[in-house]
């Protein structure tokens, strides 16, 4: 049970304290401005540098330092080109938690991080162990932009395969 409350609490802590949590009845990434962005690259696992949730836009090799990563930060992103929408869960205390960066869209200088963020069912068998769940996407160079969060909360779910690596 305290496995379940203290999951909750994550989860809704990344969705009210994302960087530029959405407000009010209808997201604005779902406006007729917004123009989706492509992701050229996913990556998604497990990084014991990315210990506070968060959510992201990284546009160079010493931002992505700053994060503290350690496993993320050797993923080959050529920022010259590319920026890095990353989504990180923070420590959690079993398997079972995962992310995904299901679509970015762009409206004037706002970037839309449309995802999802698991929590282990409470009968759900898991790993023992501390995780530190993250996803991230590489889109286009984007600079300077405000990053607002739209995190769809899901329970016992499957990580998404082609996500993992």
């Amino acid at each position: 049970m305290q496995r379940m409350s203290v999951g909750f609490l994550v989860l809704a802590f990344v969705g009210l304290c994302a960087v530029g949590c959405q407000s009010g009845s209808a997201p604005a990434a779902r406006s007729s401005a917004a123009k989706p962005v492509t992701i050229v690259q996913r990556f998604a696992g497990s990084d014991p540098g990315l210990i506070a949730p968060q959510v992201l836009l990284i546009t160079s090799p010493a931002q992505l330092r700053e994060t503290g990563s350690q496993i993320l930060a050797h993923k080959p992103v050529d920022f010259t080109r590319y920026s890095l929408v990353l989504l990180a869960l923070g420590e959690q205390p079993t398997g079972g938690y995962w992310g995904c960066v299901v679509g970015v869209q762009r409206s004037g200088r706002t970037l839309f991080v449309q995802a999802q963020a698991n929590r282990p069912d409470a009968q759900q068998p898991v790993a023992m162990v501390r995780t530190y769940p993250y996803a991230a996407a590489v889109i286009p160079k984007f600079t300077v932009m405000q990053v607002k969060s739209d995190i769809q909360s899901l329970v016992g779910q499957a990580a998404p395969v082609e996500e993992t690596e």
